[in-house]
């Protein structure tokens, strides 16, 4: 409503906030949880997301707790992942560009997305996910997850815009790419170790051979990341990513970026519009 009356006093607006939070905190969670929903959902257009996170912006605001991927709370989503899983590329870009961050607890996101899908191969990647005592683990199991989900969407436009999703995450990380080896390796250890007995029932792909198929698209989609080897990222990304956070804790991320003195070309880079294809 107050985009439609093209509100812009970021102050007021920070105020109407506080007093929605303070009358009530189920309200106040209510409400939060709504905007992460709205402002990932397919739908949504972008310029509805982008006033609310501008002015949250302007009024240094972190009202979803997600800014800075510091939220603990696990009944909030993570509007990264549900903008990955959802392939809902317009919003995702939109998050990156003021800065967002996954959040570290964001198992509540994937309950959502396979609340009635794909459960028996969900109950087995989900542990690594709430246990997270092998940080890498995590990342490996949370990567099929992602492309278990890939796979299953029947919507070509939403499948290759998913896929998109997941390649400009990998730009605006500092974490060393998952392999199509390490993929290759869970999966592998799914089929030695888990009774697969009903377990992929839910998933188009029955035996180990089709199963690995999931590894040689992640590859298609990521040709860059190593096939082998975890290797650091490069120095000019890790200084990207280095620039892009302390911009973001500045509470200057985009608009800060045309004021460093940096060619234009590493501008581009900075802001990921060389990683949007």
């Amino acid at each position: 409503m107050l985009h439609e009356k093209s509100f812009s006093d970021s102050v007021t607006f920070l105020n109407i906030w506080r007093i929605v939070g303070r009358s009530s905190v189920k309200v106040g969670i209510s409400v939060v949880k709504h905007l992460v929903e709205m402002c990932s959902c397919y739908t949504t257009p972008a310029n509805v997301t982008n006033y609310v996170l501008s002015m949250a912006q302007t009024a240094h605001f972190d009202f979803w707790g997600t800014w800075f991927g510091k939220i603990e709370n696990s009944l909030f989503y993570c509007p990264i992942t549900l903008a990955i899983l959802r392939g809902n590329l317009d919003q995702m870009i939109l998050f990156l560009r003021y800065g967002f961050q996954q959040i570290k607890d964001r198992i509540a996101t994937y309950n959502l997305c396979f609340m009635n899908s794909e459960q028996a191969i969900y109950s087995w990647l989900r542990k690594p996910l709430e246990e997270r005592k092998t940080e890498r683990k995590a990342i490996i199991a949370e990567t099929i997850l992602t492309m278990v989900h890939i796979c299953t969407v029947q919507n070509t436009a939403r499948r290759e815009s998913a896929a998109k999703c997941l390649r400009l995450l990998w730009s605006a990380v500092p974490t060393p790419y998952v392999t199509q080896r390490e993929v290759e390796e869970e999966i592998q250890q799914l089929f030695q170790n888990q009774p697969t007995e009903g377990l992929l029932c839910s998933f188009p792909y029955r035996d180990e051979s089709r199963f690995l198929r999931m590894a040689y698209l992640y590859g298609s989609i990521l040709p860059e990341a190593p096939a082998s080897g975890v290797q650091i990222r490069s120095l000019q990304h890790l200084s990207r990513c280095a620039i892009r956070s302390a911009l973001s804790k500045a509470w200057n991320l985009p608009q800060g970026i045309d004021h460093l003195p940096l060619p234009y070309s590493l501008k581009e880079s900075i802001q990921l519009k060389t990683d949007i294809g």
